[in-house]
């Protein structure tokens, strides 16, 4: 299969709008969501964005939510792999490559720096983060980000996740956001053989196994309750909430370590409030 002109047509019918009077005067138009689509508020504005200025690639599946493999109608995340980088056009089993390593990693915490934040963000299950940078190593030299992309199942020919890699826009300049593409710009022969592409897949070339230097890297097993950062800088919390959280410790009557979620606020810190350190113990 030529991978690289399927994610070329889909670029294409992604940049102009399939009405002939508009090609013939050189016009693009405007690409549209999926009548079916409800993106979530959150997401609405970033869609926006990637409608107007989206980059058509290749990305990979790291690892997803269980129900994405099974019939449904829930659209579920999953944490991809994608690059902005041309090579990728004609080696997508690279990405997939790399999405193996990420999951090779998942659970454990690497001895080498440049694999702890991967394996972090594999481990946790929460975690969010719209883009994260892969490392260049892992990555054969190239610039791979990894990405919480949310799965809509009308995006999907049979809406099941049947492949490892599908086409996603991103827009790095604009937006750490990124979808995936919605169904009526996919290439025609990619929608066709959508059900087999993870096999067609392991019939192209690959140019650098970073799963197997994820497998290889030295790592120890990832022990629920150990920090996965330690910089020195402790966290520090107003009186009040400090008081709230050791409350709730007591009122559930936990003998085990306990954790506090913290956010922060865009208008910062107001004049006049006292902190204090929440020791570990």
């Amino acid at each position: 299969m030529d991978f690289a002109r399927l994610i070329s047509e889909c670029r294409q019918r992604y940049a102009c709008e399939p009405f002939w009077l508009w090609r013939l005067f050189g016009a693009k138009g405007r690409p549209t969501y999926d009548p079916r689509d409800t993106p979530h508020p959150t997401l609405a504005d970033h869609y926006d964005i990637l409608l107007d200025h989206g980059q058509v690639v290749w990305g990979a599946v790291a690892q997803a939510n269980a129900g994405l493999f099974s019939p449904g109608d829930t659209d579920l995340p999953a944490v991809t792999i994608y690059s902005p980088e041309p090579h990728y056009d004609s080696h997508p089993r690279d990405l997939s490559s790399i999405g193996y390593a990420a999951y090779e990693l998942k659970g454990f915490v690497p001895d080498e720096d440049d694999l702890k934040p991967l394996a972090a963000r594999m481990t946790d299950e929460y975690d969010a983060t719209p883009r994260g940078v892969i490392s260049r190593r892992l990555a054969g030299g190239h610039e791979v980000y990894s990405g919480a992309t949310l799965f809509h199942r009308s995006r999907l020919p049979n809406r099941v996740l049947s492949g490892r890699i599908f086409p996603m826009v991103i827009a790095p300049a604009h937006t750490d956001m990124n979808m995936v593409l919605p169904l009526a710009y996919w290439a025609g022969e990619l929608f066709a053989s959508w059900r087999r592409l993870e096999d067609l897949l392991e019939q192209s070339p690959l140019t650098h196994d970073a799963e197997k230097i994820a497998h290889d890297a030295p790592k120890q097993r990832f022990v629920p309750g150990q920090r996965k950062f330690d910089d020195g800088i402790p966290i520090k919390v107003s009186d009040t909430a400090a008081l709230a959280f050791r409350r709730a410790i007591a009122s559930n009557n936990s003998s085990k370590t306990s954790y506090a979620a913290v956010g922060y606020h865009k208008s910062g810190p107001k004049t006049g409030d006292l902190y204090v350190d929440i020791a570990d113990n």
